[in-house]
């Protein structure tokens, strides 16, 4: 897993299947860059809402952990390994038999965010903007905010 704590050099190449998706997440993550600098985001931040990218099919994963990054990380790691139906995250990485260390790359997007609640809005509305939602990307559940927008602009998202 690499912490992307510098500037952003991630591929797009996976979200441009949807108009501006491209443009958003890029000025997104450099909005979310700056903020990073700001708070000082790293593998022991907790109470976040964070982005983890596939380096090799470009796919991007939104979640959440109230816990330090490296502990939600040990958990994708061992769901990965031992329980890949625990999440669709799990699910990816062990379906491709990638490695933490050199496939996948993470950014904090959201900080400070101490309540759940606050965590589960601030993904759903992630997943909405980015696009990162199957086929498209690697998230599967949306909470209810997520679930309200996607069926309120069928159009631009497609169907639940």
């Amino acid at each position: 897993m690499v912490l992307n704590t510098g500037p952003l050099d991630w591929e797009f190449s996976a979200l441009t299947t949807r108009p501006n998706t491209n443009e958003t997440f890029k000025k997104y993550i450099h909005k979310a860059n700056e903020i990073k600098k700001l708070h000082g985001g790293n593998c022991r931040t907790a109470n976040i809402v964070y982005a983890a990218r596939c380096k090799i099919h470009g796919n991007i994963y939104i979640a959440i952990t109230g816990k330090e990054l490296t502990e939600r990380f040990s958990k994708h790691s061992y769901y990965a390994k031992n329980r890949p139906d625990n999440n669709e995250f799990a699910a990816h990485i062990h379906k491709h038999q990638h490695e933490f260390d050199k496939d996948i790359e993470v950014l904090t997007l959201k900080e400070n965010l101490y309540h759940k609640h606050d965590r589960e809005l601030q993904k759903d509305k992630l997943i909405c903007l980015l696009g990162t939602k199957l086929p498209r990307g690697i998230n599967i559940e949306l909470k209810h905010y997520g679930r309200e927008i996607y069926e309120a602009f069928p159009e631009k998202y497609g169907n639940t």
